[in-house]
């Protein structure tokens, strides 16, 4: 069953070292100025862009979820797993129930400009055989870019396409929704995103 996570209240990305670094993503905590503020998630993204993703072996056909072996930690613990790391088989799949590949980079007309080595399916493949979901994170931090996808209408249609392509091309289990800077005037556009892959019986995390 399609389980909707509409907003993560704190985010967990694992480094290279196995630390754990939280960060809040609820609207309400971002700092006054917030034309100026950049989150974790958007200064990793800077720092890395032109970093080439680690290797990581294509399996095909990916196993599928073995939910008879998800972890039993009685609460959603999602882990963001960025491109650059070079360590996936060293992961702690027990204390995890989803992984977050970071990430696929979205412009104003909804087309990828980097998929930076998606899809990654060893790293799917072993998080499926461990009981653990995979969600591909679409990122967009540039506010007019947002305001063209979401208030657009063929531009919204086109990332869905395009996200739902990517899903299936690495046998994924949803999406992640990170567009940081989201104004209020279209977040009706954001609604809309998390009601077509509701329908599609996917999962949808949100963090804006």
């Amino acid at each position: 069953m399609k389980k909707n996570y509409a907003i993560v209240p704190w985010a967990l990305m694992f480094s290279l070292l196995g630390a754990i670094f939280m960060t809040p993503s609820v609207l309400a905590q971002i700092p006054d100025g917030y034309d100026d503020y950049k989150g974790i998630h958007q200064l990793e993204w800077e720092a890395h862009r032109d970093v080439s993703p680690a290797p990581v072996p294509h399996v095909w056909p990916v196993r599928p979820l073995a939910k008879d072996k998800a972890p039993l930690l009685g609460r959603e613990v999602l882990g963001y797993y960025p491109y650059w790391v070079d360590g996936y088989q060293y992961m702690r799949w027990d204390l995890l129930t989803t992984c977050a590949f970071f990430s696929l980079d979205a412009d104003g007309d909804g087309d990828f400009t980097n998929l930076h080595g998606w899809p990654a399916t060893g790293i799917v493949d072993m998080a499926h055989a461990n009981g653990v979901r995979v969600v591909v994170t679409v990122v967009c931090f540039n506010s007019g870019d947002i305001t063209s996808i979401l208030s657009n209408p063929a531009n919204r249609q086109n990332l869905i396409d395009n996200l739902l392509y990517q899903v299936s091309a690495g046998n994924a289990d949803g999406v992640n929704i990170d567009f940081e800077g989201v104004s209020m005037g279209i977040l009706e556009g954001l609604h809309r995103l998390d009601d077509v892959f509701s329908e599609t019986g996917d999962v949808v995390i949100r963090h804006n």
